[in-house]
């Protein structure tokens, strides 16, 4: 019975994102022109299929590991997953190098949406060794919020219990070993992503 599911969820997933047109991140801005933050949607919430974008390809695909798909064998993802485009967690820094990882609070969106977003804060943590940073946003379109959190205080007051939830969901959705460093307000957010641009811009 599990494999017959893992094999319809990763059907359903493939035909999710493998008619949508291919997409150039030269095409999208990490921030408008207003300076309003933008994602790049991999893994739309409540999907275990660990779905990635291909700069080569400009499309996207399932991650494999051994030469199989990857699916994370936990809960589901709990919100939006994607990235910030032109973004880069230095390695200077003791990151990985990749892109800014985002999990956006909101109504769930198809793989490949680009969304515009406000920062409330993020999580910092160390996986196998890396740092790793997983920021928390929430949609600027108002049709698709489900929270009203504003800010991190907002969101550390009025959903405690959604921010705890957040947290155990990254300490225990991947078989590595991982450390939970600390929470930082939308202020250190917004610092950070704007440095992590102007380093990608500099490479």
């Amino acid at each position: 019975m599990r494999i017959n599911q893992m094999i319809l969820v990763s059907v359903f997933a493939l035909i999710s994102f493998s008619c949508q047109k291919k997409i150039s991140l030269k095409e999208i801005k990490a921030q408008t022109s207003e300076g309003i933050f933008q994602m790049l949607v991999e893994i739309p919430s409540g999907t275990n299929a660990k779905i990635e974008y291909n700069k080569e390809l400009k499309d996207f695909k399932i991650d494999q590991k051994n030469g199989k798909d990857r699916y994370i064998n936990y809960l589901s993802y709990p919100g939006n997953y994607g990235f910030i485009p032109h973004s880069v967690q230095s390695k200077k820094e003791g990151g990985d190098g990749d892109a800014l990882d985002v999990l956006l609070i909101s109504k769930k969106l198809k793989t490949g949406t680009i969304v515009q977003f406000k920062p409330l804060g993020y999580l910092k943590l160390r996986d196998e060794g890396e740092l790793d940073i997983k920021i928390i946003g929430v949609p600027i379109d108002e049709k698709l919020k489900i929270i009203s959190a504003e800010n991190f205080k907002d969101f550390s007051t009025d959903y405690r219990s959604a921010r705890r939830i957040i947290q155990l969901w990254f300490e225990n959705y991947s078989d590595d070993d991982v450390d939970i460093l600390g929470w930082y307000d939308e202020n250190a957010t917004i610092d950070l992503i704007n440095d992590s641009i102007n380093e990608e811009e500099t490479k």
